[in-house]
């Protein structure tokens, strides 16, 4: 794949996505900037979503389908793939405002050495803002409002500190966060614009048990004094199993 010369490339990673996709594409394609590059790693889906794929003539869009080990392996594979100096991340269920890669750009052009931008995201019709509290609490969520279309990162990044970790199935994302902000010379900057609309049914959402096991683990790894990371994870685990499940109606 040439170089390309655009400044930010947005990273899909697809299974089986052919009902969602079709949203996701109307954003791209509603874009006020077009100063944008879409590299889609897709894990063989049979469903249409290749077929969805090739009917996209109007984007710069570079896809490949093959076999992958989870989202994070195929996030990796996109990653290798992108020829921009920046990325973002966005699910193939969630969509971007229209503005969005205007006002990220604005922004990167003001600040040319940034490592990190951050941008609000609306996720179940509630505002995600500002980073919160201290990461022995939140972990990533200390840094970042979502990984997913709130997070702008300089691909380099992954020179210096890796790429997402398969050991983490699920929160490979918070490690990487949680890793690159380690370093306290780590060039941020928040912007108090919404990106766009985060989608709450992967598998952070769905599979809790084993995101909070994942969780502590890269608590763990990543903050001091680890018997209290095990008290909060059991405190969590237990306001887990107290809280009432809802049943369909």
């Amino acid at each position: 794949m040439s170089k390309s010369n655009r400044s930010l490339g947005i990273i899909t990673a697809t299974y089986n996505s052919a009902k969602h996709l079709p949203a996701l594409i109307s954003s791209l394609r509603a874009q006020t900037c077009q100063d944008f590059d879409w590299v889609v790693a897709d894990g063989n889906s049979n469903d249409g979503t290749i077929e969805l794929l090739q009917q996209v003539k109007d984007l710069n869009l570079s896809w490949v389908s093959e076999h992958d080990f989870g989202i994070y392996d195929a996030m990796n594979k996109a990653i290798h793939r992108c020829q921009t100096e920046y990325y973002v991340v966005i699910g193939s269920d969630d969509v971007f405002n229209e503005n969005a890669v205007e006002k990220i750009l604005a922004t990167l052009q003001k600040e040319p050495k940034l490592d990190v931008l951050v941008g609000n995201v609306v996720a179940n019709g509630k505002l995600i803002h500002m980073p919160k509290g201290n990461s022995f609490i939140y972990g990533a969520r200390a840094f970042v409002t979502a990984h997913s279309v709130g997070c702008v990162f300089r691909k380099q990044l992954h020179e210096e500190y890796g790429y997402y970790s398969k050991n983490f199935p699920i929160t490979a994302d918070s490690y990487f966060i949680k890793t690159i902000f380690a370093n306290p010379t780590l060039k941020v900057q928040y912007v108090d614009d919404v990106f766009g609309t985060f989608s709450t049914g992967g598998a952070s959402n769905t599979q809790v048990l084993q995101c909070y096991v994942e969780g502590l683990h890269t608590q763990l790894l990543t903050e001091k004094y680890p018997l209290l990371q095990i008290l909060l994870f059991t405190a969590r685990y237990m306001k887990l199993k107290l809280t009432p499940k809802k049943t369909s109606r």
